[in-house]
Formats: structure tokens, sequence, C-alpha cells
């Protein structure tokens, strides 16, 4: 699409130059030696090196990609679910007896084994492996205090964040869906257990667990909901509260003081009643003519 943009802007660029120069031919030489002088410059030659030069010397838009915080390698890893515990057991499996299979494909193979033939009981295990990984990680969070390089980074990297993000309309922050939640939870521990997937597909991956796995179900899906019902109250809260510093007005374009109405024309009854008398005058004068 950029390359097209920047095609179409060198046509345009060199037929104005091809134009501007024959005028200046035109203007400088005469006769013969003009024509010749053009003939010259729009040949195939002189046209392949107006468009290198043109090109060489065009401007180039630079786009700074916004650097990622890299993971504190002393952080406790976060607990993971039962699910994840079953993909790390199931994974291989699937992928020896589909070896021709996409990583999107074999994700979603697992997750169809774990919806529609794992019973409770076969579940149970990962549950367990589950429950005991959030308690060990709520533990050794008790014991993890980030160092001062690591707090200083990601001050670092907040600030670099808001001067790259688009200035946002003021006025309160509106309140997250509960899919949102999920996201932000368990964004990292998809990626950490699918190192294989880019962002596009562990994107969709979140959108399939939660489709297949939460969205439904209430006993998993009750912490995200929570939340977002309290980031509801939240933003309807502000939003009551909010006064806009700079409210747009009717009256703005027109400073402070915005001109008074115009006041309505009335109609006097002395001008009716002049136009009845003249038209009853006009009809008189017309039966006198027919009399005569």
């Amino acid at each position: 699409m950029a390359s097209n943009t920047m095609n179409k802007n060198m046509t345009s660029l060199l037929e104005s130059l091809n134009t501007t120069l024959s005028q200046i031919l035109t203007g400088v030489l005469k006769g013969k030696y003009s024509a010749k002088a053009i003939e010259a410059l729009q040949s195939e030659a002189a046209q392949e090196k107006l468009a290198t030069l043109i090109k060489e010397n065009m401007p180039v838009k630079i786009v700074h990609k916004s650097k990622k915080l890299k993971k504190d390698p002393e952080q406790p890893k976060r607990g993971c679910s039962s699910y994840i515990f079953f993909c790390k057991d199931a994974r291989k499996q699937v992928k020896d007896m589909h070896d021709d299979w996409k990583a999107t494909e074999v994700t979603a193979e697992i997750g169809r084994i774990w919806r529609e033939d794992m019973t409770d009981e076969m579940k149970a295990p990962y549950i367990e492996q589950a429950a005991a990984d959030k308690a060990r990680y709520l533990e050794e969070m008790k014991d993890y205090t980030p160092s001062v390089e690591r707090l200083a980074e990601v001050a670092s990297h907040a600030s670099d964040s808001e001067g790259s993000k688009k200035k946002r309309k003021p006025g309160p922050k509106r309140a997250c869906s509960a899919y949102i939640f999920f996201c932000k939870e368990m964004r990292e521990k998809v990626k950490e257990d699918n190192d294989d997937m880019d962002a596009k597909e562990v994107t969709s991956e979140l959108g399939r667990l939660w489709r297949e796995e939460y969205k439904d179900d209430s006993k998993l899906n009750k912490p995200f909901v929570k939340a977002a019902k309290k980031d509801k109250k939240r933003f309807e809260k502000e939003k009551a509260e909010w006064v806009d510093p700079e409210p747009v007005s009717s009256d703005a374009e027109y400073g402070d003081e915005a001109p008074a109405p115009a006041p309505a024309v009335k109609k006097s009854k002395k001008s009716s009643k002049k136009k009845s008398n003249k038209k009853k005058s006009n009809t008189e004068s017309g039966d006198e003519s027919e009399r005569d």
C-alpha cells in the first residue's frame, strides 16, 4: 500500500518536472533547438535518470516501534491453569498424530479434546496441579522485591509508551469487558505455553479459550465478570461526576459574546389596513369600468 502511494507520488512529480523543464526550454531556446531539447528530455534514458534522481531524494517516513518491556528473570513465574497443564501433556501426542498440522490446528484439537472428551474425573489431576501451582506462585511473590534497576526500567517504559500512544479523548476511561480482563490475565500464560505462536495466534487462542472454556462457565469466568461489573460502576460514577474543562458550545465561534437574535418583524395593522383599502379601491374601479 505504501509503495503504491510512493509510486503514484513519484509519477506525479516526474510529470510536473517534465512540464516545468519543457516550459523553461521553450522560453530560453528558439524554434528547432527548443523542440530538439524537449525531445531529448522526453527520451527513455533521460526519463530513467530523472526517475532515479527523484526516487533517491524522496523523503522516507521512519516508523519507530516501541520496545517491549522484557520480563524480569527474577520474578516468580505465574501459576498455570488446569487447561494449560493438560495442553503440556496433550500437545506432543496430537502433534505426533498430525505432523502436517499447523500450530493453530493442533491447539484447536487440544481444546476440542478438553471440551468434549475429558470427563470431570479425567480433569481432576490437572485441576489439582493448577491449585498447587497457584499456591506456589503466591508464596514466591511474598518474597519477591523488584530491584531498583527493574523499577527504573518499568518507569522508563511506561513513560515511552505514554508518549507513543495517541492522545485519548478527555473524560473517564471506558469500562473493560469480562473478556478484556480475561485477556490481561491469561495472555502471558498462553504465550509462555505456546512459544511457537506469534502475537496474532496468541490472540486467536485467547478468543478460542474464552469462547469455548470460560464464557459459559460461571465458575471459570466469575472473577472476570466481577471485575467487569466493578469497572462499569467505576466508569458510570466517574462519568456522572466529570465536567468537561473545555466544553464545545454552539456560541464558541462568536467568542465570549454571541450575537443577539434578530428581533421578529411584526406586521403593522396600519399596513394591512392600507392593503385592504387598496384592494377594495381596485375592485370598485373595476366595477365602474364594467358599467361604462
